[in-house]
């Protein structure tokens, strides 16, 4: 039965560093992550491509950012979207934009109902001029010295009641 393979130790002793937190950005918040979802403290090495005569003296990207893996980007982006699972998100962007929905269709109801009332409310301003020249109109007809003047051109005189008047029984 073959032996199985063990691991040789390497004489270049391991570095264990701890992580440098990320500069922090105005405006955002902290969150609170679980140990297990940090990154480990162990830096890994990362395969290098042989640097050309022309690199010598310039720092890599790595360098610059201050990451050697990419992921501390990852971990930076936070806030209140990395407490909230992607249904969720999802819910509350379906919910947000049916509350706009619904209030942008009020606004719209509430304008055409206000040109309805102000329609409404001119006809009924029209309907009272309208009646007003009708009761005006009847009332110089039907006033007392308009009366006289056709009963004289009809040829009735004006004069006291004379003998008895008539009763009737009810």
């Amino acid at each position: 039965m073959p032996e199985p393979k063990t691991r040789r130790k390497s004489k270049r002793p391991v570095r264990f560093v701890k992580a440098a937190p990320a500069p922090r950005k105005s405006g955002k918040r902290a969150v609170s992550r679980k140990a297990s979802a940090r990154p480990s403290a162990v830096r890994r090495r990362v395969a290098r491509a042989p640097r050309s005569e022309h690199d010598e003296g310039y720092p890599s990207w790595n360098e610059l950012s201050g990451s050697d893996t990419g992921s501390a980007s990852r971990r930076d982006f936070g806030g209140l979207f990395a407490t909230v699972s992607t249904l969720r998100l999802a819910l509350m962007i379906m919910a947000v934009s049916a509350v706009v929905t619904l209030y942008v269709g009020h606004v719209y109801a509430t304008a055409d109902l206000l040109g309805e009332v102000d329609t409404l409310r001119r006809e009924n301003l029209e309907l009272h001029l309208e009646r007003n020249q009708v009761k005006a109109a009847y009332d110089r007809a039907s006033s007392p010295s308009r009366i006289t003047a056709r009963a004289r051109a009809l040829g009735l005189v004006e004069a006291v009641p004379s003998g008895s008047p008539i009763r009737l029984r009810p």
